[in-house]
């Protein structure tokens, strides 16, 4: 499983353009759409005030620009090794439960959870969440990578909720998505508590592996060990030169 990833992440930094083409005036007129329409689904999740949404939203946009992807991974992406797709079941109370891997099964695996100030270690499921058919995040769970369970979050099904879909996203291996799970109507409609998904804190214990995950990205989405500086104002007027024509065309 491992393999199959690093040969799509060395597929897609074999030159520094491919690397950074997201971020760059060689992007391709198809991707620099896709980020757009991104972006604005982006804007109005943020205008509504659904900061689920929003975070589903940046999900979705680093999948593409760090995978190549505009879809999540699923079980067939696994080669046959499902650490990474989330399972979602619902028990007779409406309560919800989204793990990931399928350490339960025979000869099964649960996703690792690694914390670690290196960035060349560090690895966990930063994420849970579920949406409803509405394509509306209505559950969310920040996980903390320090800790000796397998990756899990429960809920209670909000009312009117038919159908639920989990996602999970790991820190190297990008956004999963599982099989969706149909409710009865009736049943979602009597039980469970209203949807809040709102802002959350990673736990401190997680702060160490959050910076050394985030020095990982900087050196393989932009190429740089270190963080930027104002001296790397170019780099942000070259960016929104690109992306700023396409989102107005996606708005007009």
């Amino acid at each position: 499983s491992s393999e199959l990833f690093v040969s799509k992440r060395s597929d897609h930094k074999t030159t520094k353009e491919k690397n950074i083409s997201l971020y760059h005036p060689a992007i391709t007129m198809k991707s620099q759409l896709s980020i757009a329409a991104i972006i604005l689904a982006n804007f109005y999740s943020t205008v509504s005030g659904s900061h689920c949404n929003t975070l589903f939203t940046e999900f979705q946009r680093r999948q593409l620009a760090e995978f190549a992807s505009e879809d999540p991974y699923t079980a067939a992406d696994a080669g046959g090794e499902e650490k990474h797709v989330p399972f979602l079941t619902i028990d007779d109370s409406n309560t919800a439960t989204i793990v990931v891997g399928n350490g339960d099964e025979e000869g099964g695996v649960w996703h690792p959870m690694v914390p670690s100030e290196d960035p060349n270690e560090v690895h966990w499921i930063t994420h849970i969440m579920a949406v409803d058919q509405n394509n509306q995040t209505v559950a969310m769970s920040q996980l903390n990578a320090d800790t000796d369970t397998y990756p899990s979050m429960t809920f209670q099904v909000p009312p009117g909720v038919t159908q639920l879909t989990p996602y999970s996203w790991c820190n190297i291996h990008g956004f999963w998505i599982g099989d969706t799970v149909v409710l009865d109507k009736v049943a979602a409609d009597e039980g469970g508590a209203a949807a809040d998904c709102a802002v959350s804190s990673f736990h401190p214990d997680t702060w160490p592996s959050l910076h050394a995950d985030f020095s990982r990205l900087q050196n393989a989405v932009f190429l740089s060990d270190v963080p930027f500086d104002e001296s790397n104002g170019q780099l942000y007027s070259e960016t929104m030169g690109v992306l700023l024509p396409c989102l107005i065309k996606a708005i007009f």
